[in-house]
């Protein structure tokens, strides 16, 4: 009942109003982010339409020029899918994990960003970690896509950026505070080889 609140508060401002209250769209995730972590198996199972609703609102969140309202939103992308893959339906093939494919992409999309704030860096890896292990194929078609376009020269360095990601500091594919800290260390590996690249195109 308090998730549908939630959805109905959001329809009824709308984005282009929820734009001018930056502090109302934080409120919503701090609370959306607490009703996953109490109750995590219910709400990895929402209906296609209430998953629909979510992925709507994270994604205007990340979009937000307020850096504040785009941290809440990522810490409930990561409630959520630490929801989905701790509670056993991680395949693949599960609708739940196909939805949150877009998700990873844009997340990678973020952090390629020269204006990307550094203060996002931290809880973007956090958001980025449980959804590669929900679906490393996603990762994998990244990086392919990514090394498609940079010139041939600089093809392994982008490979190697992609490859730290899953590999360096004895990361694990184990969702604990000790891979969270491995994962964040390695998205700056990861930025260091692949933004200077991407920024020669």
């Amino acid at each position: 009942a308090v998730l549908q609140g939630l959805f109905c508060v959001m329809e009824l401002l709308g984005v282009a109003r929820m734009i001018h209250y930056p502090s109302i769209y934080q409120a919503f995730y701090v609370l959306f982010s607490q009703l996953i972590i109490d109750n995590p198996a219910k709400l990895a199972r929402m209906k296609p339409q209430d998953q629909a609703k979510f992925s709507e609102c994270v994604l205007f969140a990340l979009k937000h020029a307020d850096a504040k309202v785009a941290r809440t939103g990522l810490n409930a992308l990561r409630a959520m899918t630490l929801a989905i893959v701790r509670s056993g339906v991680s395949s693949p093939s599960t609708n739940n994990v196909k939805k949150l494919d877009g998700m990873q992409r844009y997340l990678f999309k973020m952090l390629l960003q020269d204006s990307l704030a550094k203060e996002l860096v931290d809880p973007i890896a956090d958001a980025l970690f449980p959804l590669i292990v929900a679906s490393p194929n996603t990762l994998n078609d990244v990086a392919r896509a990514t090394i498609a376009t940079v010139a041939p020269a600089d093809r392994d360095t982008v490979q190697r950026g992609f490859k730290q990601l899953l590999s360096a500091n004895g990361l694990k594919r184990e969702l604990s505070p000790d891979n969270r800290a491995r994962f964040r260390a390695n998205v700056l590996l990861f930025l260091a080889n692949v933004r200077s690249v991407l920024q020669k195109k």
